[in-house]
């Protein structure tokens, strides 16, 4: 584990790089958003310490729920590319800029700052509650566990939610580890799922749902944080936490090691 931690731990310089970029583009948000009477929220892994090596900065806008979504929209358009350098509109549940920041990657996405997420006007309002719950639930010393879970799915090709992979989001690989309490722990732990498989961290009444896995979003109840995974990414992952188990190796986590030049 060490030799792999050492290759996906961000560095003590790197880190430093990273929270100096941080803080000046939170202070340059601040500035532009607080002109405007909004308010800037750090979210996703590196709001969490949860991130990789090179990551994205990921920035959301808080708008109070009475801003139409048009005026959300253009408002933080116009925050974002008075900051970001190469910026380029995308977009997901709202546009959306991305840009570069101090040779990091930057996301700024416009949200509501809604006081439940039971009162999300829509899905990204739930972030900033994702990310103050592990914020609040993960001890420093799992961070690294989170990391490895990452990297395994990355060399499997099972990471990401995006359509294209339908496979484990970050957030999910938080609450793995917060389940189970190593990435070991869930690798472990996996090779009892059967499909329909039901997990949580709460306690309580939930809706329930016909996806191959089930973790139960611990601030939206009615939520299925693995909803994105489909039959052949749970499969996949199952059985590399299998073969990973009999036998340990890197290549597990760089797939790339394993290759023989031509």
């Amino acid at each position: 584990m060490k030799t792999v931690l050492r290759r996906i731990r961000p560095g003590i310089r790197e880190e430093k790089k990273l929270a100096r970029a941080v803080e000046a583009l939170m202070n340059r948000l601040r500035e532009a958003a607080s002109r405007e009477g909004l308010e800037p929220m750090l979210v996703g892994s590196v709001a969490k310490g949860t991130y990789l090596k090179n990551p994205d900065i990921d920035v959301f806008i808080m708008f109070p729920v009475d801003v139409p979504v048009k005026e959300m929209e253009q408002r933080c358009t116009a925050i974002g590319r008075s900051v970001v350098e190469s910026w380029e509109m995308r977009h997901a549940q709202h546009p959306y800029v991305r840009g570069r920041f101090m040779g990091y990657d930057v996301e700024i996405v416009p949200c509501y700052r809604v006081d439940s997420p039971k009162n999300k006007k829509s899905p990204v309002d739930r972030t900033p509650f994702h990310t103050r719950y592990i914020q609040e639930h993960l001890r420093p010393e799992l961070r690294d566990e989170v990391r490895l879970l990452k990297q395994f799915m990355k060399g499997t090709g099972v990471y990401g939610a995006e359509v294209r992979v339908k496979g484990f989001s970050g957030y999910l690989c938080e609450l793995l580890v917060l389940k189970y309490g190593s990435f070991q722990g869930v690798l472990r732990a996996s090779r009892r799922w059967k499909r329909g498989k039901s997990l949580c961290l709460e306690g309580g009444a939930h809706k329930s749902f016909n996806d191959p896995l089930v973790f139960i979003d611990p601030v939206d109840p009615d939520r299925n944080v693995a909803a994105p995974v489909s039959e052949q990414s749970l499969a996949v992952f199952r059985y590399a936490a299998s073969c990973y188990l009999r036998k340990p190796s890197t290549r597990f986590f760089f797939p790339r090691d394993a290759e023989v030049p031509g």
